[in-house]
């Protein structure tokens, strides 16, 4: 009878524990996605999650830092779970969030990407726009993402030149690729979204797209003169 009680104790112990462990990193799964795709709007996108259709993910030194700190935070609370404690799915999920965290660590915080590799972000711009303008949805939500996505566009270019130290022959090389398919999907823009939808919002998006444009032309001037350095 003593035996049958310890034994009762031992495993409502050993459940309540894994219960704990496994309900410790739903929370910070949770967590940990809805920062991500708030992070990565484009990958966002490409998900089908609408939350961040308008934005592209901003590259200046702040917002840089804070990604970090915010990585940081979510590996150090990862290894406070006693992954030995969850259950059998949640230890794949756990492993899941484990990689991905130390593989967006390595690329910030170690390889510093966004110093010699502008084709990376640019390629991010091109595949923002591309995705909400083959959307297979029409209106003005799909107008409105667009609009603010392309408003975020400058801001974007900005902090690449800011950013970027380095430039090879290579790497430039794959940038004017890159820019001059983004300025393609934009001089196509009159075609690629329907009037119909919002009369006020095509306008715009189009005044903004040929702005843009120009506004690419001379970025690239800028990226040669960084290379030529």
């Amino acid at each position: 009878m003593k035996n049958n009680i310890t034994f009762i104790v031992c495993l409502f112990f050993f459940i309540s524990c894994s219960s704990n462990a496994d309900n410790s990193l739903d929370l910070l799964s949770d967590s940990f996605f809805i920062w991500y795709y708030k992070n990565h709007p484009v990958i966002s996108t490409l998900h089908n999650n609408g939350d961040f259709h308008s934005t592209l993910k901003k590259n200046d030194f702040k917002s840089n830092e804070q990604y970090l700190v915010d990585l940081n935070r979510f590996y150090f609370e990862l290894t406070q779970i006693n992954m030995q404690k969850l259950s059998v799915i949640n230890r794949v999920k756990y492993e899941r969030i484990e990689k991905s965290i130390l593989k967006l660590l390595y690329l910030n915080e170690n390889l510093n990407e966004q110093d010699w590799r502008p084709s990376l972000k640019l390629e991010e711009v091109e595949r923002g726009i591309e995705y909400l303008v083959n959307y297979n949805y029409t209106g003005e939500d799909r107008l409105n993402a667009i609009a603010g996505r392309l408003s975020d566009l400058e801001e974007v270019l900005e902090n690449i030149l800011t950013n970027t130290s380095f430039l090879s022959n290579v790497e430039y090389l794959n940038c004017t690729t890159k820019i001059k398919s983004i300025i393609r999907m934009l001089n196509n823009m009159e075609v690629s979204i329907d009037y119909k939808d919002d009369i006020y919002s095509y306008n715009s998006i189009i005044k903004l797209s040929n702005r843009l444009s120009v506004e690419l032309k001379k970025f690239s001037n800028k990226l040669e003169s960084i290379q030529k350095i």
